[in-house]
């Protein structure tokens, strides 16, 4: 917990562009924990710092266009789904808000489970 607000790690995190970071995490091109032993940081300092920045970059509600996007996207593509994917098309949302979406839409009875 405190090592997230350690100075030399912030300093470090401070000097890295948070936004080509997150891109590369989100987009799969690289893992967080493989983005922390470049950068020097331990990864729940790195994890916090991109979550930080995905909550300031997406919405946290969902329009009924965006779950309608979404759930057209899972009905068009056989399992295992691809949700990097499905959060570039929809552009609005972040990989682990479709993941969730999903799985509380299936929760709730609205989704079909995966096969």
């Amino acid at each position: 917990g405190k090592a997230k607000y350690h100075r030399t790690y912030a300093a470090r995190l401070d000097k890295v562009d948070t936004a080509a970071v997150f891109e590369q995490v989100a987009s799969g091109t690289a893992t967080r924990k493989a983005m922390a032993a470049q950068l020097g940081v331990p990864p729940a300092t790195l994890g916090w710092r991109i979550d930080r920045h995905e909550s300031k970059m997406y919405s946290g509600t969902w329009t009924d266009v965006e779950m309608a996007q979404l759930m057209e996207l899972i009905g068009k593509s056989p399992p295992p789904y691809s949700w990097v994917r499905f959060a570039k098309r929809l552009g609005t949302k972040s990989v682990r808000q479709c993941i969730s979406k999903y799985y509380n839409l299936r929760t709730a009875g609205q989704a079909a489970p995966m096969k």
